[in-house]
């Protein structure tokens, strides 16, 4: 933490890279807090961008600066926008001016220009080496920032943004290949969706796979024979993508053919009453343990 604190106030980082989420990363988005912890161990600064409803002024040691709040008052949202981007005009006019060029040259309107230099104005004024968008969908309507402030832009891959949101906004990341430096993926899969979305071969690729440090598990319990009654765990968040009603409706399929289970689920999410709801319908619901988010020694404790 020491190294993440000098890199709030130290100038003497080897590059600063701008990390823009939705909010800080969560409990379960153990990529991200890798990354930002192998960032300062290397001697990086890191500074979060994230949305109006995240809170706190730093964040594992960066520096967090919120994205600017979007009104439901038209009144209210414009004296918002006046008084940011007035302020905005006196600080880096030269961006300013060199955003709105590259938004009117992609063909977006005027209007269009002025909101999203509204919706930037907490990175544009900001010395960055790389921007690197945690999500593809954060880059959209930011496509150009990076340009702006002279750095380089990153982006990583994931299953929604990649799989899911091009179905319904067809051409969504046309600009974001033209703009982007590097692109981080998780899969060959996903990588290959985005080729057949529009992402150039030229565009340099970094695959980094989700795993585990398997010198922390003992294997010496594969070779035992099943327990009574089997003990299954998942460490997952409760979304419906994660297909956790499938399971259950597996296990309920293995219950009535006389298998004894106890099913353990560790994490939280939107999804928790569907799912206690679907485990009772299906008479399991005194086998399926649903016990929130755990620290990750106590995960590794029930895995073993």
């Amino acid at each position: 933490m020491k190294s993440a604190e000098k890199a709030i106030s130290d100038n003497s980082c080897n590059l600063w890279i701008g990390l823009v989420l939705p909010n800080t990363p969560a409990y379960s988005e153990t990529f991200f807090r890798s990354k930002i912890r192998g960032l300062h161990e290397a001697g990086h600064g890191v500074i979060l961008f994230v949305g109006g409803s995240s809170s706190g002024k730093t964040f594992e040691g960066c520096r967090v600066v919120v994205a600017p709040r979007v009104y439901g008052n038209r009144f209210v949202q414009l004296l918002a926008m006046l008084f940011l981007l007035s302020r905005l005009c006196v600080t880096c006019p030269r961006r300013v001016r060199r955003f709105l060029n590259l938004e009117l040259q992609t063909r977006r309107s005027w209007r269009e220009a002025i909101e999203n230099l509204y919706l930037n104005s907490h990175i544009l004024p900001r010395k960055l080496d790389w921007l690197h968008f945690g999500f593809a969908t954060m880059a959209i309507r930011r496509e150009n920032v990076a340009s702006t402030i002279g750095a380089r832009m990153a982006v990583s891959l994931r299953g929604y943004d990649i799989c899911l949101y091009p179905l319904k906004h067809p051409g969504c990341y046309d600009l974001i290949w033209k703009r982007v430096d590097k692109v981080h993926t998780i899969s060959d899969d996903l990588l290959a969706v985005a080729r057949k979305e529009g992402l150039p071969e030229r565009v340099p690729i970094q695959k980094i796979t989700p795993a585990i440090d398997t010198q922390k598990f003992s294997v010496d319990g594969l070779r035992r024979s099943l327990r009574n009654p089997v003990r299954l765990l998942t460490v997952a968040r409760l979304h419906w993508k994660k297909g956790l009603e499938y399971t259950l409706e597996a296990l309920a399929i293995l219950h009535q053919k006389g298998l004894d289970f106890r099913y353990t689920i560790i994490g939280e999410g939107r999804e928790y009453e569907r799912l206690c709801f679907a485990a009772h319908q299906l008479g399991i619901s005194d086998r399926v343990h649903f016990v929130g988010k755990l620290p990750h020694e106590a995960v590794k404790k029930n895995m073993e």
